[in-house]
């Protein structure tokens, strides 16, 4: 299956476009396992993290990990070892927030496409969809009314970035 649910609730969890981009990256991975709290136990390496998520350097993946884990999203369990003692892939229990209040469905094919910050505006179209009329808004007035965010995601999109399209995926 191409497409997976993210909760409505990561856009309430303080992130940073980075760290938005990196948690919805390691949900869309196929889990192994599952702890006794039912989180979801990936495996990656973080330079795959980094190649998937648009982030060049394994130190600033590293970073944004090390966000992700203070703010309770993310526990990394252990890393395995390689034969000579060489260190080999991080293993992160995934805490998946509550589908309660919502959720939306994300493009798999997106994640490797875009930048952390078309990302993040992405992820915020994705979760303003409404089916019943096709569309992301009522009007342009609807915009300010349905959520702050609209201000964060001009500030996402670099100025050259605003004057081109939304990239589709088929």
């Amino acid at each position: 299956m191409s497409l997976f649910k993210l909760s409505n609730q990561i856009f309430k969890q303080g992130l940073g476009v980075k760290e938005l981009c990196v948690y919805a990256y390691l949900c869309s991975i196929h889990a192994t396992e599952q702890t006794l709290e039912h989180q979801e136990i990936v495996h990656v390496k973080q330079s795959t993290i980094g190649e998937n998520c648009g982030i060049s350097s394994v130190q600033t993946v590293k970073k944004v990990m090390d966000k992700l884990i203070d703010k309770g999203l993310v526990t990394q369990l252990q890393r395995s070892v390689k034969h000579g003692g060489y260190k080999g892939t991080y293993y992160y229990s995934i805490k998946q927030l509550p589908l309660t209040g919502g959720y939306f469905f994300v493009e798999r094919k997106a994640l490797k496409q875009l930048t952390p910050r078309q990302m993040f505006v992405y992820l915020f179209i994705c979760k303003s969809w409404d089916a019943k009329i096709n569309d992301c808004w009522n009007s342009f007035q609807d915009i300010p009314r349905r959520s702050f965010h609209c201000l964060l995601l001009w500030r996402a999109i670099p100025l050259r970035e605003q004057h081109h399209s939304v990239p589709s995926y088929p």
